[in-house]
């Protein structure tokens, strides 16, 4: 019976082991997290994504807005004298021309882009390929302005035709040039009248033998800067081809 209370008491009076701390446990390394394929982000795509492509954008918008000018100065040719025909001028001057010249911006600093820079790359079939990319998009851009130019000769020789009196910008420049002084009709009035006297057969800019001439060349340009956007358009997907490159 002793022998039994004395083990009893030796058990009691043994000391307890610590409590274990979580904390200090051993952490069990979580399992890889498991690789799904391995596509990689290409500096080529970044360049098409975040500039090509937006590029395009910008240049589909003034597309519309120029297709749109072509049909308001078909009307204004034709149409008789009026508050409607001066309307028109000062649509295309305050809305159109506006637009596409904030296109035509943001088209210039896509083209900055570093990712377009073709020395930036180490892949040469990249470099090569970007280089193509930023050649095409300069084309384009050519061909807006183009387009830009071209409308905005219009309307300011036609400014002058109706009011006699040249834009703010037209009469900055002419007082820059020295210019302002010669009390005539300006050097673009007289190259278009003469363009349409030589190549259309036709005298000044009314009319609608001059409607039809003024929008063949305007349908023209149009077209160029179309060619220009589809050759652009297949080069970026062919440059998306190599963004799935595994």
């Amino acid at each position: 019976m002793l022998a039994v209370l004395a083990a009893l008491v030796l058990a009691a009076l043994a000391p307890s082991p610590e409590p274990t701390n979580p904390f200090t446990l051993t952490p069990v390394s979580p399992s890889p997290i498991p690789l799904i394929g391995t596509t990689r982000s290409r500096q080529i795509c970044t360049a098409v994504r975040r500039s090509v492509l937006p590029a395009l954008e910008h240049a589909k918008s003034n597309d519309v807005h120029f297709s749109g000018a072509r049909t308001s100065f078909f009307k204004y040719y034709v149409q008789n004298e009026g508050l409607g025909k001066d309307f028109i001028l000062f649509k295309l001057d305050q809305t159109t021309l506006v637009a596409m010249k904030k296109n035509l911006d943001a088209y210039d600093t896509l083209l900055g882009d570093p990712a377009l820079i073709a020395r930036a790359y180490q892949s040469p079939d990249d470099a090569r390929l970007v280089t193509d990319l930023k050649a095409r998009a300069t084309v384009l851009r050519a061909a807006q302005d183009l387009e830009y130019e071209v409308l905005s000769g219009l309307l300011e020789t036609e400014r002058m035709n109706r009011f006699r009196q040249p834009s703010e910008t037209e009469q900055s420049m002419r007082v820059a040039l020295g210019t302002d002084q010669l009390g005539q009709a300006s050097g673009d009035e007289k190259v278009i009248e003469q363009y349409y006297d030589t190549f259309h057969g036709v005298a000044g800019l009314k009319g609608l033998a001059s409607a039809r001439a003024i929008d063949t060349d305007l349908e023209t340009l149009q077209s160029i800067s179309g060619k220009a956007a589809a050759a652009l358009t297949q080069s970026a997907d062919g440059a998306l081809k190599r963004c799935s490159a595994r």
